[in-house]
């Protein structure tokens, strides 16, 4: 609290100029915590446990001092409040700005993946492409049952073994191949190629981390957003129940306690010297 009046307050002015009383006040060559310790004699500080609430006096040697130490010592204390405030939303917010990074990232990361493995598969849909092989195979199913038809009807009337028999029996051999292929492609126990069922799996892994990722960067987006609003509101307050005010009458000093103190002790001094002295002549005698 020093430190923070130092530049608002003339503290070697209010407490050390030259109209105070030299016992009582502040040197000028005073150290820092020289000065500190009569700050402490000075100002006292007491804490309500129940309630919280915070009791300041300041003393000063004119009741215009008190009061302007009491308002600079709330206004040092609201800046206080405000900075431990502000650094609380800059912190939530520098947290959600690193999740929105982290999210951000996470997103771009499983596009690239799910866009690398649509380039090695060649596949931009697996449903596009179940759509078109299917579609390939009711076509060549079709061509090759038209063959094997004609082949069986011409095998009552022509010999298997004759040339447009053999070349029948190889277009229904391709036509064979090429819809075993096309099955294959769809779902295959050649586990050495991937057929189109594991292209799906792999797909619909990364499309769900996709989704994933972008639900995560919605999310994230919101809450940032939301943090940022509410950062405009105060969490924590100062509340001044009782403003510095002016005194009416001086506490000190006080001056009948004092006079009857110096009586007291002189008188008590006085005593003293008399009884030493009758003592002293009563010896001699």
């Amino acid at each position: 609290m020093v430190a923070a009046l130092t530049s608002k307050v003339d503290l070697q002015n209010i407490y050390g100029r030259e109209t105070i009383d030299p016992i009582a006040r502040l040197k000028k060559d005073a150290s820092s915590e020289k000065l500190l310790r009569y700050w402490e004699d000075m100002i006292s500080v007491s804490i309500d446990a129940n309630s919280g609430i915070v009791t300041v006096k300041a003393r000063a040697f004119s009741a215009g001092d008190a009061q302007k130490i009491l308002k600079e010592v709330v206004t040092a204390s609201e800046a206080v409040v405000n900075d431990v405030n502000n650094r609380i939303w800059r912190d939530v917010i520098v947290t959600a700005q690193t999740n929105l990074d982290n999210a951000k990232n996470q997103l771009q990361n499983t596009r690239e993946e799910l866009l690398s493995a649509r380039n090695q598969t060649g596949i931009l849909s697996v449903e596009g492409a179940s759509t078109i092989i299917t579609n390939l195979i009711s076509s060549v199913q079709k061509e090759r049952i038209g063959l094997q038809q004609k082949y069986d009807a011409l095998l009552g009337a022509v010999s298997a073994d004759a040339p447009q028999m053999k070349v029948l029996k190889r277009e229904i051999d391709s036509k064979q191949k090429q819809l075993d292929q096309l099955n294959s492609q769809i779902a295959g126990q050649n586990k050495s190629e991937q057929n189109l069922a594991d292209v799906s799996v792999d797909m619909s892994q990364r499309e769900l981390e996709q989704s994933l990722a972008e639900q995560q960067f919605a999310t994230s987006m919101k809450t940032l957003e939301q943090v940022q609003f509410v950062s405009k509101q105060q969490l924590l307050y100062l509340d001044t129940f009782l403003a510095p005010d002016l005194p009416d009458d001086a506490e000190y000093p006080k001056r009948a306690l004092w006079i009857g103190g110096v009586f007291a002790a002189t008188l008590l001094i006085w005593g003293a010297v008399v009884g030493a002295l009758t003592n002293v002549r009563s010896r001699l005698v």
